[in-house]
């Protein structure tokens, strides 16, 4: 739960006491460690490998998108067996959004993500599930500023869409890499419909599988309700 979600203070505090933080900042500081630290954070690692081996940005993606479309080929079979062996659930991150979506009774949703590349593994994902897209759209920027993209331009950017594209009943921002914790209870006061969005969907489905009932106002219907 750490990922998400921080006390404050350290320590601990009284029930209802979570705060969720974006982790970017924290992340370019730590990656590697102290002994291999790499320049800038993991995000930052695409450039990095071009850079010093020579191998290009277009080959990371052409790698990138085949290991996704391996994994969610081997994912369902995996996570059954995986299960089975342990004798203890297993979830995957595109498992845990799909189920937050629907927990949260969205049958057609919008999408937005900062990535066109992971729009395409996202959608051949979800033909398999049941949900409708009725469109997903990228705020494209380069990799390494995902993390700047401000709180009212993922507003803005997905208030836009949802009004150019009636249809829907709830809306998915894929992606850990940028802020989000905050737009999202934004998003349904002003549009009225759930959002689920991929830094909750953990948090969520460790809630329930402790059966854990601490609810976390103002992060979304998701956390506010844990359906």
């Amino acid at each position: 739960v750490r990922k998400h979600a921080e006390r404050k203070p350290d320590k601990g505090t009284k029930q209802g006491g979570v705060e969720l933080r974006d982790r970017l900042d924290r992340g370019r500081l730590t990656a590697g460690g102290e002994s291999h630290p790499v320049p800038g954070g993991m995000i930052e690692t695409a450039e990095n490998l071009r850079r010093q081996y020579g191998i290009s940005r277009d080959e990371q993606d052409e790698l990138a998108v085949e290991s996704h479309l391996r994994a969610v080929r081997a994912q369902k079979d995996w996570g059954r067996r995986s299960a089975r062996e342990r004798g203890i659930p297993i979830w995957t991150e595109p498992q845990l959004h799909v189920a937050a979506m629907k927990a949260m009774k969205i049958k057609k949703f919008l999408g937005v993500s900062y990535s066109a590349l992971q729009i395409g593994i996202v959608l051949d994902y979800m033909k398999d599930t049941g949900l409708e897209c009725v469109t997903m759209k990228p705020l494209e920027v380069p990799f390494e500023d995902v993390g700047q993209i401000s709180t009212e331009a993922v507003y803005a950017f997905t208030k836009k869409l949802w009004l150019q594209n009636p249809g829907a009943d709830g809306i998915y921002v894929h992606g850990g890499g940028w802020q989000t914790v905050k737009v999202v209870e934004l998003l349904e006061r002003d549009l009225q419909v759930p959002v689920v969005h991929a830094q909750a969907c953990n948090a969520w489905m460790i809630h329930k599988q402790l059966m854990v009932r601490e609810t976390m106002p103002g992060y979304g219907r998701l956390l506010a309700e844990l359906p």
